[in-house]
């Protein structure tokens, strides 16, 4: 009992223990007061910078977001892990059928560009050893022949060229006298070197636009059953060929056919001679402008003018004489 009153009473000497110790530590409290002082600004620090990071981000987001608005790029680009790769369209390729008519329409203006370049040069009489004239006709065949129905079954008939230049009669009477005089060659046995020499001849007599351009007159009447509907003849870009083919009635061609071995086959164009023309063009032009007016041609070209005018009323007139004599029988 003693010992528990001692524990429950306290003694005015223990009560000054007590009050002295808690002096001592609060003494000692100044250096804990100054430990939790730095944590507070520590913290206050931490979230001081915290809050300055995130206004700077947002603040960069706002002006990288205006930026992107103004210039069209979007705010956020796609990691390109998370893109799909889709692969770009290409242009569908063009048809070879069109790549070969624009190839023949261009060929046959560079061909008839120097033809017409070189007979001015040579007093516009050509014979059959003029390179550029063996070339048109390379062209001209390669023209008509583009296309052509090809025979229907093994014992079918095959459409040939020839053919088609005997139609031309149909349409143009006068066409007779030129198949009639390539039916009498001797020295030609095969179909496509009676069709040569029916161009050849056409050319001579400057009809050859006139002929071709009856076929495309008729064309559903005439040409549909021998061409397919690719073909250049049944195109709108023959129109252009026509256009090509009338400048040729300026010029005089003496060329021996039946000396000529048109069965066989053609030489090769030299694409060389057109490539390089393009490039001499403005040379020739003044050379041509010089020698004119140093030799004084420029009345032979009046006078060749009127000739050809000449030449084109006689076709007139004996085609007008012609039908009247077929009404008089």
């Amino acid at each position: 009992m003693s010992s528990s009153r001692n524990l429950l009473l306290r003694s005015p000497d223990s009560e000054e223990t007590a009050s002295n110790a808690s002096n001592n530590l609060l003494s000692s409290s100044p250096s804990l007061s100054s430990l939790n002082k730095l944590r507070d600004t520590f913290r206050r620090s931490e979230s001081i910078s915290s809050q300055i990071s995130a206004f700077v981000s947002n603040a960069a987001g706002v002006v990288t977001g205006s930026n992107n608005a103004q210039t069209g790029i979007p705010s956020e680009v796609p990691s390109v892990s998370s893109q799909t790769c889709t692969p770009k369209k290409r242009k569908p390729a063009r048809d070879p059928a069109e790549i070969e008519r624009s190839n023949l329409v261009n060929i046959c203006k560079l061909v008839v560009k120097e033809l017409l370049e070189q007979s001015l040069r040579f007093g516009r009489m050509l014979d059959s050893d003029h390179l550029p004239l063996q070339h048109f006709f390379i062209v001209i065949e390669h023209v008509l022949g583009h296309g052509l129905r090809p025979k229907k079954g093994l014992l079918g008939p095959r459409k040939e060229l020839w053919d088609l230049l005997q139609s031309v009669e149909n349409y143009c009477p006068e066409a007779q006298d030129i198949t009639a005089s390539v039916r009498d060659l001797p020295t030609v046995r095969t179909h496509i070197g009676r069709a040569r020499a029916w161009l050849r001849i056409a050319l001579m007599q400057k009809k050859l636009a006139d002929y071709l351009q009856a076929l495309i007159e008729h064309r559903d009447d005439s040409l549909y059953e021998y061409y397919e509907p690719h073909a250049l003849m049944m195109s709108d870009e023959i129109v252009v060929i026509m256009g090509i083919l009338v400048g040729l009635n300026v010029i005089d061609c003496n060329l021996c056919v039946k000396e000529e071995d048109l069965d066989s086959q053609q030489g090769v164009i030299d694409f060389s001679l057109y490539l390089r023309s393009s490039s001499r063009s403005n040379e020739n032009d003044e050379e041509t402008n010089q020698s004119l007016e140093a030799n004084g041609q420029g009345n032979m070209i009046a006078v060749l003018d009127q000739k050809n005018y000449i030449e084109e009323l006689n076709r007139h007139l004996k085609y007008a004489f012609y039908c009247i004599a077929l009404k008089v029988m």
